[in-house]
């Protein structure tokens, strides 16, 4: 389940690919907070960064997700557990021509499975700053 994104706009120029998508991942009882990270606008892989592990369903947890002018990545989680863990990263100039938006909500990821499987996200606070 994504629940959070930094994307592209599809504007002339852009590559119109989410540089990260932030994710909750719950597998055979294990939950757990993934970075997926994309290097360069275009590419067709992406990393995955684990952030932080045992995070149950139901848990609270927040994350922060920036970008910086200078074009740094930050991204941090914390849970109501203390579950916690953060990334930092210089991202490629090829991202500086990129007109880029932020994303918050649930969006899940695949296209199979039950009919009745689903999922919900709770947001309990949204802070929204441009600098």
């Amino acid at each position: 389940m994504v629940i959070g994104q930094i994307h592209s706009t599809d504007v002339p120029g852009s590559q119109n690919d989410p540089l990260v998508k932030v994710q909750y991942h719950y597998r055979r009882g294990v939950g757990r907070v993934e970075l997926l990270l994309r290097p360069r606008p275009g590419d067709s892989e992406v990393q995955n960064i684990l952030l932080a592990d045992n995070v149950q369903l139901g848990e609270r947890f927040g994350y922060d997700l920036r970008v910086t002018p200078s074009g740094r990545l930050g991204v941090s989680v914390a849970s109501s557990d203390g579950d916690e863990g953060a990334v930092y990263r210089q991202l490629s100039s090829r991202w500086n021509t990129q007109y880029l938006y932020f994303k918050a909500g649930a969006y899940i990821q695949d296209n199979y499975g039950p009919d009745k499987e689903g999922g919900r996200v709770t947001f309990y606070h949204l802070n929204s700053t441009h600098r």
